[in-house]
Protein backbone atom coordinates (compact mmCIF):
# COMPACT_ATOMS: atom_id res chain seq x y z
CA UNK A 1 0.00 0.00 0.00
CA UNK A 2 1.55 3.36 -1.26
CA UNK A 3 0.13 6.68 -0.47
CA UNK A 4 0.22 8.66 -3.49
CA UNK A 5 -0.13 12.05 -4.00
CA UNK A 6 -3.35 11.53 -6.13
CA UNK A 7 -4.97 9.31 -3.13
CA UNK A 8 -4.45 13.14 -0.65
CA UNK A 9 -6.78 14.46 -2.94
CA UNK A 10 -9.24 11.63 -3.25
CA UNK A 11 -9.18 11.97 0.43
CA UNK A 12 -9.62 15.65 0.54
CA UNK A 13 -13.11 14.76 -1.43
CA UNK A 14 -14.10 12.24 1.07
CA UNK A 15 -13.93 14.65 4.17
CA UNK A 16 -15.42 17.76 1.85
CA UNK A 17 -18.08 14.93 1.11
CA UNK A 18 -18.75 13.52 3.93
CA UNK A 19 -18.51 17.87 5.96
CA UNK A 20 -21.78 18.36 3.57
CA UNK A 21 -23.21 15.30 3.95
CA UNK A 22 -23.06 15.78 8.00
CA UNK A 23 -24.38 19.97 6.99
CA UNK A 24 -27.27 18.76 5.17
CA UNK A 25 -28.41 15.75 7.38
CA UNK A 26 -29.80 18.83 9.87
CA UNK A 27 -31.70 20.69 7.09
CA UNK A 28 -35.21 19.79 6.34
CA UNK A 29 -35.66 16.87 4.04
CA UNK A 30 -37.03 18.70 0.95
CA UNK A 31 -34.16 20.60 1.22
CA UNK A 32 -31.72 18.35 1.73
CA UNK A 33 -33.24 15.57 -0.12
CA UNK A 34 -30.87 15.93 -3.41
CA UNK A 35 -27.39 16.69 -1.25
CA UNK A 36 -27.97 13.68 0.62
CA UNK A 37 -28.87 11.50 -2.46
CA UNK A 38 -25.59 12.21 -4.62
CA UNK A 39 -23.41 13.34 -1.74
CA UNK A 40 -23.71 10.12 -0.49
CA UNK A 41 -23.35 8.02 -3.54
CA UNK A 42 -20.38 10.13 -4.43
CA UNK A 43 -18.80 9.68 -1.05
CA UNK A 44 -19.30 5.90 -1.22
CA UNK A 45 -17.67 6.32 -4.68
CA UNK A 46 -15.01 8.48 -3.57
CA UNK A 47 -14.11 6.02 -0.35
CA UNK A 48 -14.03 2.60 -3.04
CA UNK A 49 -11.52 4.67 -5.41
CA UNK A 50 -9.56 5.68 -2.49
CA UNK A 51 -9.00 2.13 -1.51
CA UNK A 52 -8.31 0.76 -5.26
CA UNK A 53 -5.59 3.61 -5.63
CA UNK A 54 -3.86 2.28 -2.15
CA UNK A 55 -3.89 -1.74 -3.49
CA UNK A 56 -1.19 -2.33 -5.26
CA UNK A 57 -1.28 -2.38 -9.37
CA UNK A 58 0.38 -3.40 -11.81
CA UNK A 59 3.22 -1.12 -13.56
CA UNK A 60 2.13 2.25 -15.37
CA UNK A 61 3.82 4.23 -17.91
CA UNK A 62 3.62 8.05 -16.90
CA UNK A 63 3.00 9.88 -19.08
CA UNK A 64 3.69 13.35 -17.33
CA UNK A 65 -0.20 13.47 -16.81
CA UNK A 66 -2.48 12.66 -14.65
CA UNK A 67 -3.47 9.97 -16.54
CA UNK A 68 -2.21 6.56 -15.85
CA UNK A 69 -1.31 4.35 -18.90
CA UNK A 70 -1.52 0.97 -19.08
CA UNK A 71 1.26 -0.97 -21.33
CA UNK A 72 -1.10 -1.36 -24.56
CA UNK A 73 -1.48 2.47 -24.63
CA UNK A 74 0.67 4.81 -26.37
CA UNK A 75 2.28 7.86 -24.27
CA UNK A 76 1.98 10.46 -27.72
CA UNK A 77 -1.58 9.56 -28.08
CA UNK A 78 -1.91 10.61 -23.71
CA UNK A 79 -3.00 14.17 -24.74
CA UNK A 80 -5.43 13.74 -27.49
CA UNK A 81 -7.34 11.45 -25.24
CA UNK A 82 -7.26 13.71 -22.32
CA UNK A 83 -8.54 16.52 -25.04
CA UNK A 84 -11.33 14.30 -25.96
CA UNK A 85 -12.15 13.20 -22.17
CA UNK A 86 -12.39 17.28 -21.49
CA UNK A 87 -14.48 17.93 -25.12
CA UNK A 88 -17.10 15.09 -24.14
CA UNK A 89 -17.47 17.03 -20.88
CA UNK A 90 -17.82 20.44 -21.86
CA UNK A 91 -20.07 19.43 -24.90
CA UNK A 92 -21.79 17.47 -21.96
CA UNK A 93 -22.85 20.94 -20.28
CA UNK A 94 -22.96 23.17 -22.97
CA UNK A 95 -25.78 20.72 -24.10
CA UNK A 96 -27.64 20.89 -20.28
CA UNK A 97 -27.19 24.86 -20.78
CA UNK A 98 -28.58 24.84 -24.63
CA UNK A 99 -31.05 21.85 -24.70
CA UNK A 100 -32.13 21.45 -21.27
CA UNK A 101 -30.98 17.86 -19.00
CA UNK A 102 -33.76 15.78 -20.01
CA UNK A 103 -32.93 15.95 -23.29
CA UNK A 104 -29.10 16.36 -23.26
CA UNK A 105 -28.48 13.60 -20.65
CA UNK A 106 -29.69 10.88 -22.51
CA UNK A 107 -28.55 12.09 -25.86
CA UNK A 108 -25.12 12.54 -24.77
CA UNK A 109 -25.16 8.77 -22.91
CA UNK A 110 -26.30 7.23 -26.43
CA UNK A 111 -23.39 8.97 -27.92
CA UNK A 112 -21.05 8.76 -25.58
CA UNK A 113 -21.56 5.26 -25.70
CA UNK A 114 -22.27 4.08 -28.64
CA UNK A 115 -19.06 6.25 -30.41
CA UNK A 116 -16.92 4.59 -27.37
CA UNK A 117 -17.33 0.91 -28.92
CA UNK A 118 -20.82 -0.03 -27.29
CA UNK A 119 -23.70 -1.59 -29.74
CA UNK A 120 -26.53 0.60 -30.65
CA UNK A 121 -29.17 -1.32 -29.11
CA UNK A 122 -27.05 -1.39 -25.52
CA UNK A 123 -26.41 2.64 -26.20
CA UNK A 124 -29.86 3.16 -26.52
CA UNK A 125 -31.49 1.08 -23.23
CA UNK A 126 -28.25 3.30 -21.36
CA UNK A 127 -29.87 6.15 -22.72
CA UNK A 128 -33.45 5.52 -22.09
CA UNK A 129 -32.41 4.27 -18.43
CA UNK A 130 -30.59 7.50 -17.91
CA UNK A 131 -34.20 9.45 -19.19
CA UNK A 132 -36.29 7.04 -16.71
CA UNK A 133 -34.27 7.91 -13.99
CA UNK A 134 -33.89 11.52 -14.72
CA UNK A 135 -37.79 11.65 -15.03
CA UNK A 136 -38.85 9.26 -12.38
CA UNK A 137 -36.40 10.56 -9.32
CA UNK A 138 -35.59 14.16 -10.17
CA UNK A 139 -38.79 14.90 -11.00
CA UNK A 140 -41.76 12.76 -9.37
CA UNK A 141 -39.95 11.69 -6.21
CA UNK A 142 -37.40 14.18 -5.20
CA UNK A 143 -39.48 17.29 -7.74
CA UNK A 144 -36.22 19.07 -8.33
CA UNK A 145 -37.11 21.45 -10.83
CA UNK A 146 -34.10 21.91 -13.61
CA UNK A 147 -33.00 25.43 -14.98
CA UNK A 148 -34.69 26.44 -18.41
CA UNK A 149 -32.87 25.64 -21.56
CA UNK A 150 -31.94 28.24 -23.81
CA UNK A 151 -33.62 26.10 -26.65
CA UNK A 152 -36.66 25.12 -25.23
CA UNK A 153 -37.29 21.95 -26.83
CA UNK A 154 -38.22 19.88 -23.87
CA UNK A 155 -40.86 22.49 -23.44
CA UNK A 156 -41.62 22.11 -26.85
CA UNK A 157 -41.99 18.60 -26.31
CA UNK A 158 -44.24 18.11 -23.21
CA UNK A 159 -46.90 20.19 -24.83
CA UNK A 160 -47.05 18.36 -28.01
CA UNK A 161 -47.19 14.81 -25.47
CA UNK A 162 -49.87 16.60 -23.58
CA UNK A 163 -51.55 17.68 -26.61
CA UNK A 164 -51.28 13.97 -28.19
CA UNK A 165 -52.89 12.69 -24.54
CA UNK A 166 -55.69 15.23 -24.38
CA UNK A 167 -56.89 14.02 -27.69
CA UNK A 168 -56.99 10.40 -26.48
Amino acid sequence: MKFKPRSFLTLVIIVILGLGILTAAHWPLRASILVLTIGSFCWILAVVQLFMELRPQHEMVSSGMDIELTEDQELAKAPLQALNIWLWLVGCIAGIWLLGMYITIPLWTFLYSFLHGSKWWLALIMAIICCAFLFGFFEHVIQAPFPEAVVPIEQWLREWLSGIVAEQ
